[in-house]
């Protein structure tokens, strides 16, 4: 009995010791990054300081020499002299000179001594200082925005994904936990939140009632599933994008919560795939992609037309939206709320605070559509 009691605490103890070490590793080599940050920026208070202390030093011991000490007696003095250890003198000190000498060691070595510790005290003052003050500004950043996207890894996909939506200009908070990462993520000067996104606190942090879109794109599955499932509980508007590595993932996710699910690896197998059954086509795409133009390359956009409160074409169907657009326009979707209507599309009703998603030439909409929509490019 006391055999599986001490097997039973044995068994706790490591599964609280797991849980522990993440969090003290990632701690630990935080502040090991941070003391590295701070000697590298400490150099230039501590340097100047250690430089003056040391010539101090190099004079007073010479000026013993001259006074007929021996080199080992004259540093031995210098050194009791400036830290005031309180030895008796090694030799007589006698006559003005050794006297006024004796003087000015002192006066001078206690000078370079506090010199030398305000550069030390400066130097881990300003660091600290320094990140605090970068911490609060980030903090007060993360408070202020609306509408924002929540990255959930900074892995590849997430390098990926932050870069194009900073290169649009939507405003996004990163979360990661790894210390590497996270000092990828502050040298390229993004939002960011050391953490685990798994953590209600961390995704309360970085706004998520606030927030528009959740991407988790971890590439464990179990993490992502997980994630999905807490932001849901914490945000029923909040859109959740979801990266699968598994196909059977897929439907968890979906059960969990996520709106989409984005699987790698079937999208790459099938960009493959395209390549080798219609290389022409999948060359231009190519051509098209890479070069970061999109479809205007092709001169057409696809774009997200918003009927105004107010518009004429509210009652109509889409036939006859495409009827008065004459061939200009094609309607491939109409959003109404959170949902997207594409069954049937041609007898769709048009309803007040509809979304029509449109192929159409690059700003070219018939006036008499684009007088009656806000108009807001996708692709």
């Amino acid at each position: 009995m006391r055999a599986r009691y001490n097997e039973s605490v044995a068994h706790s103890i490591f599964v609280a010791a797991a849980r522990v070490a993440p969090a003290f590793v990632a701690d630990f080599a935080e502040s090991a990054r941070d003391l590295a940050h701070d000697v590298a920026g400490a150099s230039r208070f501590i340097l100047p300081a250690l430089s003056f202390f040391a010539l101090v030093i190099a004079v007073a011991t010479l000026g013993y020499i001259a006074l007929g000490w021996g080199p080992m007696e004259a540093f031995y003095m210098v050194i009791i002299t400036v830290f005031a250890v309180g030895y008796g003198e090694i030799l007589p000190v006698q006559g003005l000179a050794a006297h006024l000498w004796t003087m000015l060691v002192i006066v001078s070595g206690w000078s370079a001594v506090v010199f030398t510790l305000g550069g030390v005290i400066k130097s881990v003052t300003e660091g600290e200082l320094r990140r605090a003050t970068a911490t609060v500004r980030r903090e007060r950043a993360m408070n202020q925005l609306q509408n924002h996207v929540i990255i959930c890894g900074y892995g590849r996909m997430g390098q990926t994904l932050a870069a194009e939506l900073a290169q649009n200009s939507v405003p996004f908070v990163i979360i990661d936990r790894d210390e590497e990462r996270v000092a990828q993520v502050e040298g390229n000067q993004f939002l960011f939140l050391r953490g685990d996104a798994t953590d209600e606190d961390v995704l309360e942090r970085a706004g998520i009632r606030r927030a528009r879109t959740l991407a988790t794109v971890l590439p464990q599955d179990a993490l992502n599933v997980f994630i999905t499932l807490t932001a849901r509980n914490l945000s029923q508007n909040i859109v959740i994008i979801a990266r699968g590595e598994q196909l059977s993932t897929e439907k968890k996710l979906m059960q969990a919560g996520a709106n989409e699910v984005i699987l790698p690896a079937n999208i790459g197998a099938l960009r493959i795939a395209h390549s080798i059954v219609e290389p022409t086509v999948a060359g231009l795409m190519r051509e098209i992609g890479g070069g970061g133009r999109g479809l205007g390359a092709l001169g057409v956009e696809i774009d997200e037309l918003a009927l105004h409160y107010r518009s004429h074409l509210v009652g109509k169907t889409v036939g006859e939206l495409h009827q008065l657009g004459a061939g200009a326009v094609m309607v491939i979707g109409v959003r109404r709320g959170e949902k997207m209507l594409r069954d049937d599309l041609e007898n769709i009703c048009l309803e007040r605070g509809d979304a029509l998603i449109a192929i159409s030439r690059a700003q070219e909409l018939p006036p008499i559509i684009q007088r009656d929509v806000e108009r807001t490019e996708l692709m």
